[in-house]
């Protein structure tokens, strides 16, 4: 089936998510859209209602209200959780009755939520699992714990069931879905890999002319999550090296997270202020402006569980605006990009960073090739694969 159908559908996305900033979940309402479906949005924030890129009419937004969490308690944050769940899945049976979904596409984390789905489900519609993140590797990464503890243990269970439940499931990247097949957690013809490649209508490249000069001062940029595994800290440490060898060089840093006041700490006590700049969080609509007006991006990276196989998304992103880029190398990254698309240098450490860093400032046409490379490569990995490759399941799984 091509084009939009003749008969409108409903369909039905849920998760813990802020519409206005899931970049992943937008583009499948998008996607939907274009193949004549009607779609709700089950979230806990509808924020896009208050920006220029409000939901059109074929979109409805659903807050689903959540309670305050604790974030130093596990019991409380899991507590409210499971009160989000039987609030979303209330929401979602209601609903059913009304929209009589033809799909209900649910996103983790946590994994379990796509249990809300149980009635849609059971009146016909098809139950999507979308795995952003693999939750007992994030959760032995985010505690120090062993693979093999109890926790991580039930949480792969967890998985199992909740993978099992769905009648598909998607995750983010090849890697993962690999070891998905690999530990008998779903059968390989019920897995799909959908990386989050970027838009290009908002991921336009830079003239590639102007792009081989640097800017006065050099602007090296990072953007996304502060954890501890995305290795902001190690990015900064390279920059103190890099202070009195490349006195021009200026490192943006652009996004938010827990890590955020430990950022500006260790920012201060290396002495990096003048050219280390925290710039706040900015719209996933306006972040491919912002790397147009840079010169070299990072992927800092740590290695180790859940990061080695954790795709960066904004790889794809420097490489569709046509940023030269210094990558972690993690066995993730490496699935997509190979050392001549990328300039890799080991995982955590600082040094080699910044000898990478420095070897491309001072390389105008090692940039340019990178730039190239990376270019092509990109024509592999577009918007139009993934919307073609989600929308022709969705068809397949709803025709059954």
């Amino acid at each position: 089936m091509n084009g939009k159908s003749d008969v409108k559908r409903n369909a039905c996305m849920l998760g813990h998510i802020i519409y206005d900033v899931d970049a992943r979940v937008k583009k499948y309402v998008q996607f939907l859209l274009h193949r004549g479906f009607r779609v709700d949005v089950l979230c806990v924030s509808d924020a896009a209602n208050k920006t220029d890129d409000k939901p059109v009419e074929s979109v409805s937004l659903v807050v689903v209200k959540e309670l305050p969490r604790a974030q130093t308690s596990r019991f409380n944050y899991l507590l409210g959780t499971l009160v989000y769940l039987f609030k979303a899945a209330w929401k979602l049976s209601a609903l059913q009755f009304k929209r009589r979904y033809t799909v209900v596409h649910v996103h983790n984390m946590p994994d379990f939520f796509v249990f809300a789905a149980i009635v849609p489900k059971l009146k016909g519609a098809v139950v999507i699992l979308d795995i952003h993140d693999r939750v007992p590797e994030l959760y032995a990464r985010k505690f120090g714990t062993s693979t093999r503890s109890v926790p991580v243990r039930l949480l792969r269970f967890v998985e199992r069931v909740s993978c099992r439940f769905a009648d598909h499931v998607i995750i983010a990247n090849d890697v993962w879905r690999q070891r998905l097949i690999d530990e008998g957690v779903i059968p390989a013809e019920n897995c799909t890999a959908l990386p989050n490649f970027p838009d290009t209508n908002l991921f336009r490249a830079r003239d590639p002319v102007s792009a081989r000069q640097l800017g006065s001062p050099c602007k090296i940029v990072y953007h996304g999550s502060f954890t501890e595994f995305h290795g902001v800290d190690v990015a900064i440490k390279a920059m103190a090296r890099l202070k009195e060898k490349l006195p021009s060089v200026q490192f943006l840093i652009y996004g938010g997270g827990p890590y955020e006041a430990e950022l500006r700490r260790l920012i201060a006590e290396l002495g990096v202020e003048e050219i280390v700049k925290m710039c706040g969080s900015v719209s996933y609509l306006k972040v491919g402006e912002v790397l147009r007006g840079c010169d070299i991006a990072v992927v800092p990276k740590k290695a180790g569980v859940f990061s080695d196989d954790a795709l960066s998304t904004k790889l794809f992103e420097y490489a569709a605006v046509g940023l030269p880029a210094v990558v972690s190398r993690t066995s993730a990254e490496m699935r997509y990009f190979s050392e001549g698309e990328v300039r890799y240098f080991n995982p955590g450490d600082a040094e080699d960073m910044a000898r990478c860093i420095r070897e491309l400032y001072e390389n105008p046409d090692l940039r340019h090739s990178l730039v190239v490379n990376a270019g092509h490569r990109l024509r592999h990995y577009g918007i139009e694969q993934i919307e073609s490759g989600y929308t022709e399941l969705v068809e397949r799984l709803a025709s059954r």
